[in-house]
């Protein structure tokens, strides 16, 4: 009984890090791509869309690395 809730529990902090790292990647994108289109379009940065984008990603960062060390 506790090899398979070991298990279970190893197979759901394996998914819920790669779905981190997955939402960090894709917001890093998503500001980046934002970032181009705001610039080419309108001559500005988008400065508060940018920093609460990359602070999205921060996040799911950090959310992966304590899921890899285990808090």
């Amino acid at each position: 009984m506790k090899a398979a809730t070991t298990l279970i529990k190893a197979i759901s902090n394996a998914v819920l890090k790669r779905y981190h790292r997955q939402m960090a990647i894709w917001y890093r994108k998503a500001a980046a791509a934002h970032a181009d289109i705001v610039i080419h379009a309108q001559h500005r940065v988008p400065t508060e869309t940018l920093r609460m984008l990359r602070g999205k990603a921060q996040m799911h960062s950090q959310a992966a690395s304590a899921i890899r060390v285990g808090e």
